[in-house]
């Protein structure tokens, strides 16, 4: 089957899209097209068609709509699979007129997230909140199947009848090696590798570091979100190497002797799952995250410490209890990599989306499928 992965919000790289979505189907089998902006995905099995980002958000809709329509009118896919709602419209137009299928893929609450959007005005939200809420309605109606991310999404698409959840857990045939060492020089290592931005804990990290009495360094890795807070990280005690692969993540995370996840209590992330606890996890680093009721409650103090997220002291004195206790991180680390293994694998992530695509395949008749753990 000719498959089409397509985002003009996100790049070629993007790891749901690309290193599990995309990957998962060339391995099954399929012929596997992405439509993303830069940068190249240089993929075995995957075709990547670049097309170029607007200059503006209000410009990125009809300049990526034009650009999608023509690349789906080269590929020609069976499937068209979406990443963005604004391109529903232009993947609606295709698949009816080519007799193609349309899976919608649903990263997030769409409604939910508009709140922490920095760049909306006040006035803007209500509008913004409107046309999330008519795109998630008509995808729920019109899309063939929908993907989402979060088994809690379910609910925003009662009509469909095909939804499937595929959760961003990691590839565990990726992370599984064994665990390196932890040692870096003589100091401590805590680190962070994700999108960086304040409401992802960047402040609160930085001061822990400095904080705490084992004066450790931290590592940073991920997409600075503004680059502005580039000056945030000129200290003495963060190294920040930039946007690293998701196939660089293992061995960036080897070097921590404990992850650092403070994302702030917003909407978007109180709900969801962070993919870097896995990660963690999947390579036995304990860690310290944010005590978000569902997190508290998958995780508890097994496989890392519980703190609020906007309590410096709290954080520092997490880090500071994991830093004294060598045997303790082995134990919980032990723990986290055996859940992960148990429990939190893409391989079994990507079972779920393939049966998906076999059966819009062999038009069997559409029905609520399940994934793992849901």
């Amino acid at each position: 089957m000719k498959v089409a992965q397509v985002t003009t919000v996100h790049p070629g790289t993007e790891n749901r899209i690309t290193y599990k979505h995309a990957v998962a189907l060339a391995e099954a089998g399929h012929d596997v097209h992405l439509i993303a902006p830069p940068p190249r995905a240089d993929v075995p099995g995957i075709t990547h068609h670049l097309i170029q980002p607007s200059k503006s958000r209000l410009g990125r809709v009809p300049t990526g709509a034009t650009q999608v329509m023509k690349k789906l009118r080269d590929i020609g896919p069976d499937v068209v699979h979406i990443h963005d709602p604004e391109l529903l419209p232009t993947a609606l137009t295709f698949t009816r007129s080519h007799k193609a299928k349309l899976v919608y893929d649903a990263h997030e609450n769409l409604v939910a997230q508009i709140e922490s959007k920095a760049y909306l005005s006040r006035a803007a939200k209500p509008l913004a909140r409107l046309a999330a809420s008519t795109l998630t309605a008509a995808a729920d109606r019109l899309a063939d199947a929908i993907v989402i991310a979060e088994p809690e999404l379910a609910p925003l698409f009662p009509k469909n009848p095909t939804v499937v959840a595929v959760q961003n857990y990691p590839w565990v045939s990726n992370l599984m090696g064994e665990p390196a060492s932890t040692q870096v020089g003589d100091r401590p290592t805590i680190g962070y590798v994700g999108a960086i931005s304040s409401d992802r804990g960047l402040e609160a990290m930085v001061e822990a570091t400095q904080r705490s009495r084992h004066k450790p360094r931290l590592l940073l890795a991920g997409k600075l979100h503004p680059e502005s807070l580039r000056d945030k990280l000129k200290t003495e005690s963060v190294s920040y190497v930039g946007p690293i692969s998701p196939a660089a993540v293992p061995d960036f995370i080897a070097q921590f002797d404990v992850g650092l996840c403070l994302l702030l209590p917003k909407p978007n992330y109180v709900d969801a799952k962070s993919t870097k606890i896995y990660e963690y996890m999947a390579a036995a680093r304990p860690f310290v995250y944010s005590n978000f009721p569902r997190w508290v409650r998958e995780h508890g103090s097994e496989y890392g410490t519980p703190v609020s997220p906007d309590d410096i002291e709290s954080i520092v004195d997490a880090i500071d209890q994991l830093l004294d206790d060598g045997a303790g991180r082995e134990r919980m680390g032990t723990r986290g990599r055996q859940r992960v293994r148990d429990d939190f694998s893409y391989e079994a992530q990507a079972d779920a989306l393939t049966r998906l695509y076999d059966s819009l395949l062999e038009g069997r008749p559409q029905q609520r499928l399940q994934g793992q753990n849901y």
